[in-house]
């Protein structure tokens, strides 16, 4: 599993969201899918619990329809209360849709 205790969970959100993409950018879709996996239940989703995922809207969208490891760790995200809960279902399945998995 990645370490993602050096992860600064009260920083900026940015920055915060820039460090999840920098641990997914080494790992493989086919080899590493339980850890893309916790990266979207462990850092991602806490991005989400703690109310910044419309400031990050933007930046998840780009991301989402542009790094399919990215995509994936946002699929594994549950945060059912966040404010773009149903956003976020809606990309992907548009990206699913699209066949860009």
């Amino acid at each position: 599993m990645p370490d993602v205790s050096h992860l600064d969970f009260l920083g900026d959100p940015a920055d915060r969201l820039q460090r999840i993409v920098g641990l997914l950018e080494p790992l493989s879709i086919d080899d590493d899918a339980n850890e893309i996996a916790a990266i979207g239940i462990g850092p991602l989703e806490v991005l989400f619990h703690q109310g910044h995922e419309d400031l990050l809207w933007t930046a998840i969208q780009h991301l989402a329809r542009t790094d399919v490891r990215f995509r994936h760790a946002l699929a594994s995200t549950w945060a059912y209360s966040s404010s773009r809960y149903e956003d976020r279902q809606a990309l992907l399945r548009e990206l699913e849709e699209q066949g860009s998995s």
